[in-house]
């Protein structure tokens, strides 16, 4: 009969149906399964990306804590014991961060490198801070320029090397990142500011000297009980101190904020640490 369909007809129509419902279903499970697949991709994307903002954040930090604990004691003893204080923190703070299934286990590796910079830095500037501590013991003036700069080369080479041993492996898996999460990702450079406006007021010099600079180009200089009367003169960075002594001094401002003040030695690059002192 023509209205009853031929046995061959039936088993077609029927497969037809399963086929086309097992496409749909599989077209659908396709969209589902990527939609979860990009949701998640985007979830591991800005977790890595916050991870990495932290890890800048705490190198950041501690850059401004080595100012301030500059300005913390004039007991070496002290500062020595609160910089190894804050790199323990920052050390355990990098470490949290590795928590939680969604930090690629690249960006794993970065901030294990991190901990290493700062674990490294630990012995570094404990050793420097005993050299210190023998150096305000040398009376000879000569000998104990000779030997400052000595430990502030021995110390500036030895943090390179911290700073630079891991960076072209940071490099690299910053790149393969930002490939994988589709991110900007980069190092943030330690800008040191520099605001020579900031200069006028009164600073203690390395513990040892406080200096009154006003602001029409006088100053006063005291050391221990004795107390000179000068003039300052500054042409961009380059600070020049006149005392009614004849003696001269000639410094180079590499960086200036409201409370610190790094000088180097003109013709040298040994710095000079100055703390700003409160005015009561």
């Amino acid at each position: 009969m023509a209205g009853v369909p031929h046995g061959g007809n039936l088993w077609k129509n029927i497969a037809i149906t399963i086929a086309t419902t097992v496409a749909a279903y599989l077209i659908v499970h396709f969209i589902t399964d990527k939609k979860y697949s990009n949701k998640k991709k985007k979830e591991k994307a800005e977790a890595n990306k916050s991870a990495w903002e932290s890890v800048n954040d705490y190198t950041q930090n501690m850059a401004l804590k080595f100012e301030s604990i500059a300005c913390f004691s004039c007991d070496y003893t002290k500062m020595k014991n609160e910089i190894a204080r804050e790199l323990d923190q920052s050390c355990n703070s990098l470490r949290n961060l590795k928590d939680g299934d969604l930090i690629d286990e690249k960006m794993k590796t970065i901030i294990d490198r991190n901990i290493s910079r700062f674990n490294s830095l630990k012995p570094l500037l404990q050793s420097f801070f005993d050299s210190a501590i023998v150096l305000k013991t040398i009376t000879d003036t000569a000998e104990k320029v000779k030997r400052g700069a000595a430990v502030h080369e021995e110390f500036t080479s030895s943090k390179t090397r911290i700073d630079t041993v891991d960076q072209r492996e940071i490099d690299r898996l910053l790149a393969d990142l930002n490939k994988k999460y589709n991110l900007a990702l980069k190092e943030e450079p330690i800008e040191l500011g520099k605001n020579l406006s900031l200069l006028p007021g009164k600073w203690n010099i390395e513990c040892v000297v406080t200096v009154e600079f006003r602001k029409d180009g006088s100053l006063t200089w005291t050391e221990e009980e004795n107390i000179f009367e000068g003039s300052w003169q500054r042409k961009d960075d380059i600070l020049t101190i006149r005392l009614d002594t004849e003696q001269e001094f000639i410094y180079r401002i590499a960086e200036l904020n409201n409370s610190f003040m790094k000088l180097e030695v003109a013709g040298s690059s040994i710095p000079l640490g100055a703390c700003r002192k409160q005015s009561r």
